[in-house]
């Protein structure tokens, strides 16, 4: 350390510090978007290294830093390659589906583990889930129209629903909740907007959701509108077609 204060490098410090308290201030939906905290929690650990390299009097401290992180990167990678090994067979499970879905038509996925359950009503940890939007890999592959395009409905993004066609006002409920059933609102959308739901893909919905009258909304639209027409091999998927 200079004599009479800080090195001009200790800034690195004084940041680290700085945005740690930072994000323990500001609220998690700041920039309208969600996990602003968890994004901004990692600067405070890459500045805190930096300042490490250095702290040319410490040696010592930097070789620790660097088996530490080492070990610490190792093992976080074991846990999300285990974690991608166990959700693969989710994903598979959407892929098995896909030709089920013509090309051109709308779907709206119903949730039902809030990703924060397994499709087997199993808790899991929210930061290891690989499947809160595998519906995407549909829009990928074929033309379809993904009405839980979260993106679109906030202004963070460079894309917006037409007012009269946005899921997010005419039919969605309430987020993904692993308390909560879905509460979507989309049997009689064509009545109040331009959107039609041709298919619902129904996601997680264990035997414990369908005796459960919370969920008996979503049941009784889908028994009234729609007809089931395929389910996915270990039938944590389901998807409905519209009836004409």
């Amino acid at each position: 350390m200079a004599r009479g204060g800080l090195r001009p490098l200790d800034g690195l410090l004084v940041a680290a510090v700085g945005i740690t308290v930072f994000s323990y201030v500001i609220p998690n939906s700041t920039s309208g978007g969600g996990l602003a905290v968890q994004r901004i929690q990692l600067y405070p650990y890459l500045l805190f290294m930096l300042w490490i390299a250095t702290a040319g009097d410490w040696a010592a401290l930097r070789r620790v830093t660097a088996v530490v992180s080492g070990i610490a990167t190792v093992g976080l990678l074991g846990i999300n390659m285990y974690y991608l090994h166990l959700s693969s067979r989710y994903v598979a499970e959407f892929e098995s589906a896909m030709a089920a879905l013509p090309p051109g038509r709308t779907m709206l996925v119903l949730d039902f583990t809030g990703w924060n359950l397994s499709p087997e009503g199993a808790h899991e940890s929210f930061r290891m889930n690989f499947y809160g939007h595998a519906q995407s890999r549909f829009v990928v592959h074929r033309p379809l129209v993904d009405l839980n395009l979260y993106q679109a409905s906030t202004p963070n993004f460079p894309v917006r629903y037409r007012e009269e066609m946005d899921p997010y006002i005419h039919l969605r409920g309430s987020g993904a909740n692993a308390y909560t059933p879905p509460t979507d609102e989309f049997l009689h959308a064509g009545e109040r907007s331009g959107i039609t739901v041709d298919y619902a893909l129904v996601w997680g919905l264990t035997p414990q959701w369908r005796s459960d009258p919370a969920a008996a909304p979503i049941l009784d639209q889908l028994a009234q509108g729609y007809e089931l027409v395929q389910g996915s091999e270990h039938g944590w998927l389901h998807i409905y077609r519209r009836k004409e």
